[in-house]
């Protein structure tokens, strides 16, 4: 509106829930999911429930730290918790997505486990589902029909390994 491109931002916003349709209309998988990242201190950072990565998980899967209370007066979107409570309430996680924003990309899983050596206990780690966002992943908001595109085709094992934010970790 500021700028006269309401025609243009409204036809790019249907352009964008015609590609989300598909998905919303899908039965969610059920498979769990733990987006995070590990601070210099050791520190696990998750998104708090019913932030906008949370939601966009949860349309094709389960964020599991919805289970994890705390925080929610907070006014800031992540959380900060030990390494044994996230060991606790997400060592059974289907699908692990290393935040690569916040400490920089990971670019193993080995990279992963020297973080901290409980990660090879995880049944993600162990089955080999570990994903990385890049760096550049909150710096374009405007493709966040891609994400959750990502995040579609790897909760439901497509062939499609194209993805545009999210890279799987050897």
């Amino acid at each position: 509106m500021l700028f006269n491109q309401e025609k243009t931002g409204t036809e790019f916003f249907r352009e964008q829930v015609e590609r989300v349709q598909p998905i919303l209309e899908k039965e969610n998988t059920g498979k769990t999911v733990a987006f995070f990242a590990v601070s210099s201190d050791g520190t696990i950072t998750v998104r708090k429930p019913n932030d906008y990565v949370s939601s966009m998980i949860d349309l094709a899967g389960v964020y599991i730290p919805e289970r994890i209370s705390g925080g929610r007066g907070q006014r800031t979107s992540t959380l900060k918790m030990q390494m044994e409570d996230f060991y606790v309430a997400e060592k059974d996680a289907d699908i692990l997505i290393y935040n690569g924003t916040i400490e920089g990309e990971l670019n193993s899983v080995d990279e992963l486990i020297a973080k901290n050596s409980l990660f090879a206990d995880f049944k993600a780690v162990q089955s080999g589902d570990v994903y990385t966002t890049g760096s550049n992943f909150y710096q374009e908001t405007s493709a966040t029909c891609d994400f959750i595109e990502d995040l579609n085709k790897i909760l439901t094992d497509s062939s499609d390994t194209d993805y545009r934010f999210i890279r799987k970790l050897q």
